[in-house]
């Protein structure tokens, strides 16, 4: 059996009456996780507006808090 851990920043959110679960992850980490979570059926709703992905039957939200892409771009920049 293949086990992946992802890592992110985890925070219990409640929204209303709800305590939602939000992780933040990087846009590799969240893609394979989203990935993951529909090889599994789980239903995933994408926000496009602000870049994050909702689960419902697990109330989970995974925010994208950076793109490797533009980190590379700074780091290049600065040296």
């Amino acid at each position: 059996m293949n086990v992946r851990m992802y890592t992110g920043v985890i925070h219990l959110v409640k929204y209303g009456d709800v305590h939602i679960i939000e992780i933040a992850m990087t846009k590799k980490e969240a893609e394979e996780f989203i990935d993951t979570m529909l090889k599994l059926w789980y239903p995933v709703i994408r926000d496009y507006s602000t870049n994050r992905y909702y689960i419902p039957l697990l109330n989970i939200v995974v925010k994208v808090i950076g793109d490797e892409k533009d980190e590379g771009e700074d780091k290049e920049g600065v040296q």
